[in-house]
C-alpha cells in the first residue's frame, strides 16, 4: 500500500491517496482545496480511483469533491453522518 499526503489550500489541510499497489485501485480522503493542484498528483498516480472518503463536512476537506466527482464518473462520496 502506497501512502501519499498532500497539503492544500490556505489552511494546508492534508489530502490522502491511498493507493493499492497490488491491484492500482486507490481512494481519496479530503480532497480540500486547490482542486487543479490535488487532480494533477492524482493523474499522476496513473491509478484507478474508486471513491473519496470524507472525515468531516468543512469546506477544507470537501472543496475539490464535485471537481473529482465531475472528471472521474461520478464516483461515490462516504461521511459519517457525525461528520455533517
Amino acid at each position: 500500500m502506497k501512502i501519499g499526503i498532500i497539503p492544500a489550500g490556505s489552511y494546508m489541510t492534508n489530502c490522502y491517496i491511498v493507493i493499492d499497489e497490488t491491484t492500482n485501485e486507490s481512494i481519496v480522503i479530503d480532497p480540500g482545496d486547490d482542486a487543479k493542484r490535488l487532480l494533477e498528483e492524482f493523474d499522476k498516480t496513473g491509478s484507478h480511483l474508486n471513491f473519496i472518503i470524507l472525515t468531516h463536512g468543512h469546506a477544507d476537506h470537501t472543496a475539490a469533491v464535485d471537481e473529482f466527482k465531475n472528471k472521474y464518473n461520478n464516483i461515490d462520496v462516504y461521511m459519517s453522518k457525525k461528520g455533517c
